[in-house]
């Protein structure tokens, strides 16, 4: 035998490791393909499934809102059915019992001597079998023939048998209670005639609505609560006496202040205005109209929509009364009046509309308005947003308004309307009746504005219009000053801007 070379077993055995490495690793990718083939038809039977609970679900749902609109007072319970099937056995039930409580109501009105016994059953095949109806499906047809035959045949045997009971013509039976019933009507009418003639005598004032009435039972019911809300008027009446007399003496002698928001002048749609007092306990009381009567104003809102001349006045509890003071409120079309940007309005004048700024620069509602600028400062910050500064007469017939009066908001001062006794300048319509005619706010008071029309009397100062937070009653829209230096900041002055009418 020849002696095995090492090197050549070495070799053998390296090439059998590999081998049997080989072969355990084509093992391990046998058993991830199929492992991953398995997980893949998982991973698909998993969509499969969530795609059916979808369908299902939403199946549910339509299936729901459906029914709903058919059953509303079941619809809470539809939602508790969490499969199509149990929810369809519930509809099933649902209509059995509608069909029992059907064919139950048609038997009770045919044979009324048996009603309670067939609204004892629960089941319809039951009670078709106790009524002998043919049928035992029970067609809807099969039981209405039954029925109408049915009440026919029970009809004609009652009225025998009421014939053969009383021996009275039927007929002469109606003649009689038609004859009793005319007569018990005509004594009605003859009661509620004389009580009305009784009313009338007593109150005439209220006659009209006594003679509106044609059944006593309700004219009585309608005396009831006369009598009941005097007896509260009356007892209110008391009350009031009784509080006046144990209220002190008082010492406010200061008239009450009041204004409506929003205040009059022009609007493009409908309002609703309620009133602001200068202290609590102040009644106010208010008209629509200069031939109206004055009521107390609740708090409630007053819905204005027209054109409406609105009269108040405010009342304390020390009997101080304010002057009756007037708003007009004009409404217009605002695509065909108003041609101009937002934030501005139109002004109508005889050389020819405009449009101004509602508000100071920046002309925004709420913010302090711009102070401390020259009037070139002014001038050119008009130009930059593509307007420019007002002229003086543009100025003064935007505050004026078509009535031409002193103040934006009427002839007479009013310490309160706007600001004009105070210590420091206020943002933008916080002062709420200081409102023009053409809904433009703080004309006067406030801050000074700056004009782009020269003085007279110097021609290198330009008019400064309106006066401002401490220029009392002489604020006013005929104000004008040119005092001041162009080139310099004031702390009194401020600006707002025009734009001409293309």
């Amino acid at each position: 035998m020849e002696k095995n070379d090492p090197k050549k077993q070495t070799k053998r055995n390296k090439i059998i490791i590999i081998a049997i490495v080989i072969f355990l690793l084509l093992l391990l990718l046998v058993k991830l393909y199929f492992e991953f083939r398995a997980e893949r038809e998982r991973l698909f039977e998993f969509r499969a499934e969530k795609e059916r609970i979808e369908q299902e679900s939403q199946n549910r749902k339509s299936l729901i809102d459906s029914l709903c609109n058919i059953f509303p007072d079941d619809c809470e319970k539809f939602e508790r059915f969490g499969n199509v099937g149990s929810l369809m056995i519930y509809i099933d039930s649902l209509l059995d019992k509608q069909r029992l409580r059907a064919l139950i109501d048609s038997l009770c009105e045919a044979d009324s001597i048996n009603c309670d016994k067939y609204r004892s059953f629960t089941d319809i095949d039951e009670l078709r079998r106790f009524a002998g109806i043919s049928g035992e499906n029970g067609k809807d047809g099969e039981d209405s023939d039954y029925l109408r035959k049915k009440e026919i045949a029970d009809s004609i045997a009652r009225e025998r048998e009421q014939e053969k009971k009383n021996g009275i013509d039927a007929r002469r039976l109606r003649e009689k209670a038609i004859a009793d019933s005319i007569e018990q009507d005509n004594l009605k009418k003859k009661r509620l005639n004389a009580l009305i003639d009784s009313l009338c005598a007593a109150d005439p004032e209220n006659c009209d609505k006594y003679r509106s009435f044609t059944d006593i039972d309700e004219l009585r019911r309608f005396l009831e609560e006369l009598k009941n809300q005097r007896s509260l008027r009356e007892k209110f009446l008391s009350d009031s006496l009784a509080e006046a007399n144990r209220r002190p003496v008082c010492q406010d002698t200061t008239a009450p202040w009041v204004y409506p928001e929003p205040t009059g002048g022009l609007y493009f749609e409908p309002i609703r205005v309620q009133f602001s007092v200068s202290k609590p306990g102040v009644s106010v009381f208010f008209k629509r109209s200069a031939d109206g009567e004055f009521r107390l104003w609740g708090g409630e809102f007053i819905s204005i929509s027209r054109n409406t001349e609105l009269f108040y006045y405010a009342a304390d509890d020390c009997g101080n009364q304010s002057e009756v003071q007037k708003k007009i409120y004009e409404f217009r079309d605002k695509q065909t009046y108003n041609a101009c940007p937002d934030g501005m309005v139109l002004v109508e004048s005889a050389r020819g509309n405009f449009c101004i700024d509602q508000f100071l620069w920046r002309n925004e509602k709420g913010v302090r308005p711009t102070n401390m600028v020259s009037q070139a400062q002014a001038r050119d910050s008009c130009v930059s947003v593509g307007k420019r500064l007002c002229t003086a007469e543009e100025w003064t017939t935007a505050c004026k308004g078509p009535y031409n009066w002193r103040y934006p908001y009427g002839d007479k001062y009013i310490r309160r309307a706007c600001i004009t006794q105070d210590s420091t300048f206020r943002p933008n319509g916080e002062a709420g009746e200081c409102r023009g005619w053409y809904a433009i706010y703080d004309m006067v008071g406030n801050l000074a504005e700056w004009t782009s029309t020269r003085a007279p009397e110097n021609q290198r100062h330009f008019l400064v219009m309106g006066g401002f937070w401490e220029s009392g009653a002489a604020a006013s829209c005929e104000m004008a000053r040119y005092s001041y230096f162009p080139q310099n900041q004031h702390n009194q002055v401020g600006f707002r801007c025009c734009k001409s009418l293309e």
